[in-house]
């Protein structure tokens, strides 16, 4: 006859805000039977769930539909763990659960975040680790780290605060190469569709290595390493403004107006047509706070250049500049 379980504690794992006692506990609770292994995987479908919608009041009907016939009440931590940035895909790898042995088969469970354009989240992975995820990135990281590396996959941009650990090195893996650290903070831009990879350093130390590379480069605190079709400089850094949308902000330094116009596309989630060649060679440099909004943004820059701009009638997510 199979004992009942917290399901407090089911959240917790899930969430990674867990003792070691009670995660010990909970892993003896799954591998008494196959029914306590079903219980396991509909109740992380449900915190899945509950993790796509950050409408408080909808977090009940969601609960109801685990249990038909029963009313759930949902903990208040839950509700904690869902202040995050809304509208993510999250998917999770849950056909690899209960293959192998039970611990072996949560280090096989990977996350995978897929974000579309105008949002951005953060995350706390099961080391402490801190994540900051940028617009129209693909981050994917392991339920749990094993002993020997922390290793997670970016395609696009975030902002890491790592947790140390010596005996376990926390690396980042992307298309154009790796970042491994043992404790630090840090900033690393790899889209897969771009032949640029840029790495700003603002605590600790990294090592950052690559087919563009013949051997691996090492970053001291403020520097920023940048590499574009196979050649890479090593600069100073002047300012933070790299990380700053992580705080909400669009910070840029003489920066091209085609360019600019790329980054509004990836914060807002527009198409900006630009029909006013002469802005080609023009650079812009300031701060705009994100939140403001698309058409904020162009009237700010509008006050150094000479343009107009208007949205499609039919296709109000296309914008023109003349």
């Amino acid at each position: 006859m199979n004992r009942k379980f917290d399901r407090n504690i089911l959240y917790k794992f899930f969430s990674r805000d867990i003792t070691p006692e009670e995660e010990q506990e909970l892993l003896d609770w799954v591998d008494e039977s196959e029914h306590n292994k079903v219980i396991f995987l509909s109740e992380r479908k449900l915190y899945d769930r509950l993790i796509l919608n950050t409408d408080e009041n909808k977090l009940t009907d969601l609960a109801a539909l685990a249990e038909p016939g029963k009313t759930r009440r949902i903990p208040v931590w839950i509700k904690e763990v869902l202040k995050i940035s809304a509208v993510i895909l999250l998917v999770l790898g849950v056909a690899y659960f209960f293959n192998k042995q039970k611990y072996d088969d949560l280090l096989a469970l990977s996350n995978e975040i897929v974000l579309p354009a105008g949002e951005r989240v953060n995350l706390t992975l099961s080391d402490g680790t801190k994540v900051w995820v940028n617009a129209k990135s693909k981050f994917t990281y392991p339920a749990l780290f094993g002993e020997k590396e922390r290793r997670v996959f970016l395609d696009g941009e975030a902002f890491f605060d790592v947790t140390g650990n010596e005996k376990a090195p926390f690396i980042v893996e992307t298309s154009r190469g790796e970042i491994k650290v043992l404790g630090t903070e840090f900033h690393v831009e790899a889209y897969s569709k771009s032949s640029k990879m840029a790495v700003s350093l603002f605590k600790g130390k990294v090592e950052i290595t690559g087919p563009m590379l013949l051997k691996p480069v090492i970053l001291k605190p403020d520097s920023h390493f940048e590499s574009l079709d196979n050649k890479y400089t090593v600069s100073e850094i002047k300012n933070n403004s790299a990380a700053m949308w992580k705080d909400g902000l669009i910070s840029f330094t003489d920066t091209p107006f085609l360019e600019l116009m790329k980054t509004f596309e990836k914060y807002y989630d527009v198409k900006i047509e630009i029909l006013n060649t002469e802005l080609s060679n023009t650079e812009f440099t300031g701060k705009i706070r994100i939140n403001d909004g698309i058409d904020h943004a162009l009237r700010v820059i509008r006050k150094n250049a000479s343009f107009s701009f208007q949205r499609d009638s039919d296709e109000n997510n296309i914008i023109y500049i003349r």
